[in-house]
């Protein structure tokens, strides 16, 4: 009961309350974009059809310390909720068809997970800000982002509401142990399935991110279920086709992934290898190459950077 009557009388109070946040976005114009998302035939429906899961947002606010927020959720919403998952947003094919029928506020944050995780680092939690004229607050650490719209970062004792979802995850997909096969019996994978490995030695490169301040080896077999580990440097020069292998991978030139070398993530004490894509062979000013492949993967090494990582089965 206690927890009702604090999730009731908070959401009540902050959904009083409009949040504009976002440095130099004025009030006309926030209610310009609310108008576009408003009105609109599609609102009000939370079935998109193209996903395999539904979402919903709070109309009240909350701060995380303050409530349990699996218990927020599953009041809010019923049992069959939990905490959104910021991969999943990102997969969703018409966004904004998506938007509306969730009922997103622009200005405002949500709380969700990334690669099943609440918490950041130390307190600070994950949370969304939706902002579809692309601006952030000065000092706004952007973790991720998604259609230019949606960005990801992380705090600590700030008024948020809650995203949920129920439904089939992509984690959940990623991580079955028997997944769909084909008709010639290889196993089933999507265009964008890009956390599948199979191909080249099953070398793949992630969807996710990580940073260099958790343990990556425990990170990756965590999310791929010991099915994984880093690829190392030397598994990369094996590949008979780097460029097949990057087109299949979609890598982007200016793309970076962490990967080991000789079966060390470190350079130096702080400095973990990464591999960067440069199709052009042009580099930043200033990298330190410590090996290259084709004049298009160099290897380099730096600190403090979230990336992607090179993961390859472990067999």
């Amino acid at each position: 009961m206690k927890l009702k009557s604090n999730l009731s009388l908070k959401g009540a109070i902050i959904s009083l309350v409009a949040i504009f946040a976002i440095s130099g976005t004025t009030s006309a114009a926030f209610a310009q974009e609310r108008s576009i998302y408003r009105n609109n035939s599609l609102q009000g429906r939370h079935d998109d059809r193209n996903m395999r899961q539904e979402f919903r947002a709070t109309l009240g606010a909350y701060i995380e310390s303050d409530i349990n927020m699996e218990e927020a959720v599953r009041y809010e919403f019923g049992p069959d909720f939990r905490l959104a998952e910021w991969n999943d947003i990102k997969q969703i094919r018409d966004i904004d068809r998506w938007i509306v029928s969730t009922k997103l506020i622009p200005g405002r944050k949500y709380f969700v997970q990334r690669n099943g995780r609440f918490i950041q680092s130390g307190n600070r939690v994950y949370f969304f800000l939706f902002s579809p004229n692309g601006r952030v607050p000065s000092g706004f650490l952007v973790h991720d982002k998604f259609a230019g719209k949606f960005f990801l970062g992380s705090w600590s004792g700030d008024y948020c509401h809650i995203l949920a979802s129920k439904g089939e995850s992509y984690r959940d997909d990623m991580r079955r142990d028997d997944p769909p096969r084909g008709d010639n019996g290889s196993e089933g994978r999507g265009e964008n399935d890009r956390n599948r490995p199979g191909e080249w030695g099953g070398i793949r490169v992630t969807m996710d991110r990580y940073s260099d301040r958790v343990d990556l080896n425990e990170q990756i077999r965590r999310d791929f279920r010991s099915k994984c580990e880093i690829a190392d440097w030397e598994d990369l020069k094996r590949i008979r086709d780097i460029d097949e292998w990057a087109f299949a991978n979609k890598l982007q030139s200016g793309q970076t992934a962490f990967i080991a070398r000789n079966g060390k993530l470190k350079y130096s004490n702080t400095r973990y290898y990464f591999v960067h894509y440069a199709p052009n062979g042009k580099l930043p000013a200033g990298f330190l190459v410590h090996e290259k492949i084709g004049g298009k993967l160099f290897l380099g090494s730096w600190s403090g950077v979230e990336r992607p990582a090179i993961v390859k089965e472990v067999r």
